[in-house]
């Protein structure tokens, strides 16, 4: 940081704001530009995460509350990432006007204290969300900046790398199990007695079909087709939002031919596996029936894998 700052310094130095944040407008125009983009920018962002739990609700599509709280969720995301987008920018203008200078440190504060104070007002499953986002941002970054040899060859190793990502995620839902973290790493997390209680099977009798552990598993694995519908359709479709009004057709056939069946099959085979693997080790009988914080580790290994 204190060499990244030194660099900064150099190079906005002698510069004003309209060199380094808005050239060739004022400062009055660049605040309507940013307000602008800070609410079309809140609108992509908040997108994906307001319209996956609409694909839970299908049925209760003709329910008129149903549509008014996605679109006050809607507005109240967009409202409250303002603050970090376009607020962002105007308090640099008014402290360089202030103070005559740009300090690193600024472009780094500002945004994270704006965001860090109107997190409160956004819904409560999209700080979930973006909580889960840095999470899976900062391993993926700790795995890239690794540049030893061995590192390297556990990377470039697919046996290694199913084995460790194995290990993880047996350890992240064990932890997630204990931590009773609400649907983290594709899953949910439950009580202790619901599978040994809600899915055994009916008066202890061993012969009997656990058909409840077949619906959970069955609607267990249509809600991660949605999830995974959602992601892949929502992930090529914000880069080409203004082609729905230009070329329609056109984005209809790159959003077919560019689905990102990797990614959705990931999040339904995850899911999927996790469920059968919980749900079949809580149907044991009690001398081998494992706690719920084992059967989540041996789950979570066993869709790593």
């Amino acid at each position: 940081m204190g060499q990244l700052s030194k660099q900064f310094c150099e190079a906005v130095v002698d510069k004003t704001c309209r060199d380094v944040l808005h050239p060739d407008q004022s400062c009055n125009a660049a605040w309507c530009t940013f307000f602008v983009e800070g609410v079309l920018g809140g609108i992509r962002h908040y997108l994906p995460a307001v319209v996956t739990p609409m694909l839970f609700r299908v049925r209760q599509w003709n329910d008129p509350d149903v549509w008014k709280n996605f679109l006050w969720q809607y507005a109240r995301c967009i409202l409250a990432g303002l603050p970090m987008t376009g607020g962002s920018f105007l308090a640099f203008c008014l402290f360089y006007k202030c103070m005559g200078r740009f300090p690193a440190a600024w472009f780094v504060l500002i945004p994270s204290l704006a965001g860090g104070l109107t997190a409160q007002y956004l819904p409560r499953h999209i700080v979930r969300a973006q909580g889960i986002g840095l999470f899976n941002m900062y391993i993926e970054f700790l795995i890239r900046r690794a540049r030893s040899p061995l590192v390297a060859y556990l990377r470039a190793s697919r046996t290694y790398a199913t084995t460790i990502f194995a290990v993880l995620s047996a350890g992240i839902m064990a932890a997630r199990q204990c931590l009773q973290l609400d649907r983290f790493w594709f899953a949910c997390t439950y009580p202790d007695d619901n599978c040994d209680v809600r899915h055994i099977a009916p008066d202890g009798k061993t012969h009997h079909p656990p058909t409840n552990c077949r619906q959970h598993i069955i609607t267990a694995m249509m809600r991660s087709v949605y999830i995974g519908l959602a992601i892949s359709l929502v992930k090529n479709f914000l880069p080409r939002m203004p082609m729905l009004l230009t070329d329609p057709l056109v984005l209809g056939r790159l959003l077919l031919t560019r689905f990102d069946l990797g990614l959705f099959g990931f999040i339904t085979c995850y899911k999927t596996i996790y469920e059968i693997v919980n749900c079949w080790l809580a149907t044991r009988q009690s001398p081998w029936r494992p706690s719920p914080i084992v059967r989540s580790a041996i789950g979570g290994m066993f869709a790593g894998l």
